[in-house]
């Protein structure tokens, strides 16, 4: 009040300083209070027009926006000549005086400041109101120019976080997730959703806060996001209850609690790939700036899921063919052991041999831990001879020890499904009613270790039991290890059969052999006599041998 009336010129250079300086959104309420201290008053009014209606915009001291203080801003910004106008609340004797002042050219709204009881504003004061004004004005257009400018920044940072982000991540739950965070954040809703086309059908994509069937109104939406892309591209929903481009699916609206609706097209060229769509609790109209910025969002949200759509196809696609190719080769390797395993067999008639060579195979082959081969006494009632095979030298000595001890042959049904060449695969409880060495087994098969026993069979008659053995949990005998074991056992069979069939030839023609040759040497005087015998197939030969040194 004192500077005021010195003419020391507080408003002009508050008002100076107001023009320097963009302010936020508190700046109408900083106008109002800078105008009534510096000009003595003691509360002050801002209004700003919207759509021709001053509303007051900031407010400094108690004071009301009445009637009468709306009716003298109203006068002020409706006239051409930017003039001072003197009216009060309650004009007389004593009452306060309010000085109403335009804002601005053009016209941004009206400036009020109150006076004391008693103390009225001179013509100076007033002059220097007017100065003010203008230059409270600017600060007004500079403010929002800077809310306009933080508005555009943030659209920018939201659409280079959904862009950034579906770059990087090239994902469509990671890209589809980021989309609604920042819708969510942006227009202060926490309800969102997004919905695809797949297989000609929408379906939820990925939403938040959303419940009940809301999906099945995805159809409706996407319709009237598509018929409103050349009138603005948003659709607008006040009363979700109501509007006609939700008449068929109203108590699916009812039933998911819908009361208002934003919603967008994604469409990518002239193809729609879905929806998006925000559900507010309660109308909400979308200023200029989140239209534009929701516009833009939903554009760049189709393109970036269609290319994470692209890239997942694409990945998928090069998986499934990198399986296809790792199972081939996977095949193609045990084909061709297979086949090492099956001349191998040919290429010998010793039994002990053909069952070394199927015991290190199975194991190099199918990655187990061990193998047993075991084959039928003379009686058939017990597992004899086992042939050991053990991947790690560290723990053969034991795991020969353990496999190697005595085995009943199974008796019932498990004997029938062997002699069926149908595997038994193993578990605790089975391998301690089998007894003898798979009884052994049993605290490592409940420890996660897995193992199978499987036939080596003719059509006619059990050869002989292959008991494979893994004690990695993640690498279980069941399934496909199984079925290949039991491939090669099939080959083996012939091979086992073939190496039996050859030692009782070979046995029965020793013996018959052995009775042809004389039963004792020559005895000559003067000389030491020694005799030898081997059979044509020891030595290689087109007959026997038999000669005397």
């Amino acid at each position: 009040a004192a500077a005021a009336a010195d003419g020391s010129g507080v408003l002009e250079v508050a008002g100076d300083a107001l023009a320097a300086v963009a302010a936020d959104d508190g700046a109408a309420a900083r106008i109002a209070r800078l105008a009534a201290v510096a000009a003595g008053g003691d509360a002050a009014l801002v209004w700003r027009l919207h759509d021709g209606t001053p509303e007051v915009a900031g407010a400094y001291g108690a004071i009301a926006p009445d009637a009468e203080l709306r009716s003298a801003a109203e006068e002020v910004v409706a006239r051409p000549e930017a003039i001072l106008a003197a009216k009060g609340s309650a004009a007389g004797k004593g009452a306060a005086a309010v000085v109403t002042l335009r804002l601005g050219r053009p016209v941004l709204g009206a400036l009020q400041v109150r006076f004391p009881p008693g103390r009225a504003s001179d013509e100076r004061i007033r002059e220097q109101l007017t100065g003010f004004a203008v230059r409270a004005a600017h600060a007004l257009r500079s403010a929002e120019s800077a809310r306009e400018a933080g508005l555009e920044l943030e659209r920018s940072r939201a659409l280079l976080a959904v862009v950034g982000e579906a770059i990087s991540q090239l994902s469509l739950s990671h890209t589809l997730e980021t989309a609604i965070e920042r819708v969510a954040h942006l227009l202060g809703v926490d309800r969102v959703a997004v919905y695809l086309s797949e297989e000609e059908r929408m379906t939820v994509a990925a939403a938040r806060g959303v419940e009940g069937p809301h999906e099945a109104i995805a159809d409706q939406l996407l319709a009237a996001a598509l018929r409103s892309r050349d009138g603005g591209a948003v659709v607008e929903i006040g009363d979700a209850r109501t509007d006609a481009a939700l008449e068929t699916v109203q108590a699916l609206v009812e039933e998911a609690e819908i009361r208002s609706v934003l919603a967008l097209g994604l469409v990518v060229g002239d193809e729609p790939i879905g929806v998006l769509a925000v559900f507010p609790r309660e109308r909400r109209p979308l200023s200029a700036n989140e239209r534009a910025l929701l516009t833009a969002l939903a554009s760049q949200l189709a393109v970036a899921v269609q290319n994470a759509r692209l890239h997942e196809r694409i990945t998928s696609l090069y998986d499934d063919l990198k399986q296809a190719l790792a199972s081939e080769q996977e095949k193609s390797r045990r084909l061709h052991a297979q086949h090492e395993i099956s001349r191998s067999f040919a290429q010998t008639l010793s039994l002990g041999t053909t069952l070394d060579v199927l015991a290190s195979s199975i194991v190099e082959l199918l990655g187990v831990d061990a193998a047993v081969i075991r084959m039928p006494d003379e009686r058939g009632g017990e597992l004899v001879h086992p042939t050991v095979h053990v991947n790690d030298e560290r723990v053969d000595p034991a795991v020969r020890a353990l496999l190697s001890r005595p085995q009943q042959l199974p008796r019932g049904e498990l004997l029938a499904r062997l002699r069926r060449g149908e595997p038994i695969v193993l578990d605790a409880d089975r391998a301690e009613s089998l007894g003898g060495a798979l009884a052994l087994l049993a605290p490592f098969l409940r420890k996660g270790s897995s193992a199978a026993v499987i036939p080596i069979a003719t059509p006619a008659e059990l050869l002989a039991t292959l008991t494979i053995i893994s004690l990695h949990p993640g690498r279980p005998v069941a399934g496909e290890i199984a079925e290949t074991a039991l491939a090669i056992a099939g080959q083996a069979a012939l091979a086992i059969e073939n190496a039996r069939l050859y030692g009782q030839q070979k046995a029965f023609a020793d013996t018959m052999q052995r009775a042809l040759l004389p039963r004792a040497s020559p005895s000559l005087p003067g000389l030491e006599l020694g005799d030898v015998y081997e059979s044509a197939a020891r030595v290689e030969v087109g007959g026997d041998v038999y000669d005397y040194l």
